[in-house]
């Protein structure tokens, strides 16, 4: 862009926002709200988003000079793993991390701060107004720009949900979702957007079979649950120290890997102590459905 052209959208945009035509005051005019999907703050934007921004900025435009008082808010989705993972990335000196900040304008002195996640937060929401939005002109209320980390914003999320439960729209059930051992649920999709690795994990589902075997179970998980009408045996490794596992008023011998996963999947599991693979050979369990050794 050439210096004279720079010149010319400085001065429009200096007095369109001189204006306030961007702010949305109550008034007699029809209503008209257009907003953006919230980018997530996992790092600095592209010339494919602001393509689509700008759909919305021209839209947004077009009401108001059509008399419709417009409201067209922005803000940035900062809950979920993005900031988390960034700020991981750059506490470990991640060099691809590092050199994709420096090349993209990240002063060198905030690069340390931004080992928080919140810090992470608060400077990309800055330069998303200043370095993107504002630099391109877009007519939007800044005194509306939320971040879903806000407490007032999560108050307004609480807020959607009790309509919903009120008009009877929601139900609760169990769900399977991607997560972290340390961080907990984390939001990931096939892209990888969020982590390096594991977009693509999938949910495999075994059926637990338990086989009675005096006063406890020996449980097994299996694909093929069909399949017990006709085994003759079960496997165990001599060398391995299982676990035995209380839930309810039964006791559960399984493998430390198997409590580990269950753990997070079935309430009420206590380890109450273990046994070595080589105590369990040779001892009698009874099959399930078929209900014989």
């Amino acid at each position: 862009m050439s210096v004279w052209t720079r010149k010319i959208e400085a001065k429009w945009q200096a007095k369109w926002y001189a204006a306030r035509i961007n702010e949305a005051e109550r008034d007699s005019r029809p209503k008209f709200m257009i907003i953006f999907a919230y980018p997530g703050l996992t790092g600095y934007l592209h010339v494919g988003h602001m393509r689509g921004y700008t759909y919305v900025d021209g839209i947004a435009r077009y009401k108001r000079m059509c008399g419709y008082n417009v409201l067209f808010p922005v803000g940035t989705h900062a809950t979920g793993n993005g900031a988390i993972s960034l700020a991981k990335r750059i506490e470990a000196r991640d060099p691809r991390t590092i050199d994709y900040l420096l090349a993209n304008g990240c002063p060198e002195d905030m690069i340390p701060k931004l080992t928080e996640p919140m810090e992470v937060v608060n400077f990309f929401n800055q330069v998303y107004q200043d370095q993107y939005w504002r630099r391109f002109g877009f007519l939007a209320d800044w005194r509306r720009f939320t971040s879903t980390t806000n407490p007032d914003y999560g108050r307004f999320i609480q807020w959607q949900f009790r309509k919903l439960n009120d008009a009877g729209l929601l139900i609760q059930k169990p769900y399977f979702a991607p997560a972290c051992v340390e961080c907990g649920p984390v939001a990931i999709d096939a892209s990888e957007t969020d982590l390096s690795k594991g977009g693509n994990a999938e949910t495999t589902e075994y059926t637990l079979l338990k086989f009675r075997c005096g006063d406890f179970y020996l449980v097994a998980a299996t694909l093929r649950p069909e399949t017990v009408y006709g085994q003759t045996n079960s496997w165990i490794n001599p060398e391995v120290e299982y676990v035995k596992v209380r839930r309810g008023d039964e006791v559960w011998v399984i493998s430390r890997p198997s409590y580990d996963k269950m753990v997070y999947q079935k309430d009420g599991l206590e380890i109450i102590g273990t046994i070595m693979g080589s105590d369990l050979i040779g001892m009698e369990a009874i099959a399930p459905v078929i209900d014989r050794p």
